[in-house]
């Protein structure tokens, strides 16, 4: 791997945080040849939660928007949160990075992980860090805890794989959500035979209380279209539009749209079918960090997700429709 590595891990390690060996990623394989020209991988878990770590190859610091760029691609492949590093960062640089949200370890000198709360820079002495945001859970066990709260079947336990399966993650990343989850106190776990079992720790009502402050929006991004996305299983109306589907709420003049990363990059709309933010006359979509469907079947998304992913609106009306919304929820 790349030369940063063993930095990485002794930086992380001497700012007291919990972090595991670098291990070599095995899911860089999947990725195109851009990536892998671009960067060496390895993954690493720091203070509970599995990332990856993008290492510069090159040495020559892309623009901003390009690093987040890349680093969505690597996530959509690793369904985790990707970290990218590099030996050295100008200040100028550094600033651009945290204005895109890009989450970077500049070994010695910076780290910048708002997700787990830890911010610190060269003029900050060791152990003193900073929980800047409030810590979340992945999207992965977010998706997950939400499937098990709207589960039709009201059981009182579910074979986590197969939840996973269903979800359409791998064992691994079942694994770490189910650890997530776990440790929040959200759900209690247990082997039977081969297979780990999960089970919500109380009542419906009460798990999504307590989840509640560690859930986050799952819209990653916003993108405005002039024409509609070609309507399949994976899309699904959002924001306004689906709660205008279940309460009063009147239907905002353009539908509004949910769709995965992935579904997002495979529409790859010509540059000519996409206009710039806000406008008037175009489709909204919303770029979402798990899938929109965790409720199967239906034209909308689910009710969970559109109440986080709602969770700014400040209007009158909007309000009363979440609290409408809310009142129909199955428990």
């Amino acid at each position: 791997m790349n030369a940063l590595t063993n930095r990485v891990q002794t930086y992380l390690q001497a700012l007291g945080l919990p972090t595991s060996d670098v291990r070599q990623w095995q899911g860089q394989k999947k990725l195109p040849y851009y990536l892998q020209d671009a960067f060496d991988f390895g993954e690493i878990e720091v203070a509970g939660r599995d990332i990856v770590l993008a290492l510069d190859k090159r040495g020559i610091v892309a623009p901003a928007r390009e690093i987040r760029n890349r680093l969505d691609a690597v996530e959509a492949v690793a369904q985790r949160r990707a970290v990218y590093v590099a030996s050295a960062l100008a200040s100028y640089q550094r600033q651009r990075l945290i204005k895109q949200r890009v989450p970077f370890i500049v070994p010695g000198n910076q780290v910048y992980l708002p997700e787990i709360g830890v911010v610190l820079d060269e003029r900050t002495r060791a152990r003193q860090v900073v929980a800047t945001d409030p810590i979340t859970i992945a999207p992965a066990a977010q998706a997950m805890l939400i499937r098990l709260l709207l589960d039709p079947m009201r059981l009182k336990e579910w074979q986590a794989v197969q939840v996973g399966i269903d979800l359409g993650y791998t064992p691994m990343t079942v694994t770490r959500a189910v650890r997530e989850l776990v440790g929040a106190g959200l759900l209690d776990a247990h082997m039977t035979g081969r297979f780990q079992y999960v089970a919500l720790k109380g009542l419906h009502a009460e798990v999504w209380r307590r989840a509640k402050p560690l859930l986050r929006t799952p819209i990653h991004r916003m993108e405005w279209m002039l024409s509609t996305p070609q309507a399949n299983n994976r899309v699904r109306l959002a924001g306004l539009s689906a709660l205008a589907e279940h309460t009063l709420l009147a239907e905002p003049r353009m539908p509004i749209y949910a769709m995965t990363r992935a579904d997002w990059k495979q529409l790859q709309p010509p540059k000519n079918e996409r206009v710039p933010a806000g406008s008037d006359d175009a489709y909204v979509i919303q770029v979402w960090n798990y899938s929109p469907t965790l409720q199967g079947e239906g034209k909308t998304v689910d009710p969970l997700s559109l109440i986080l992913s709602l969770g700014e609106h400040h209007d009158e009306r909007v309000q009363a429709a979440i609290n409408e919304l809310k009142e129909q929820l199955p428990w």
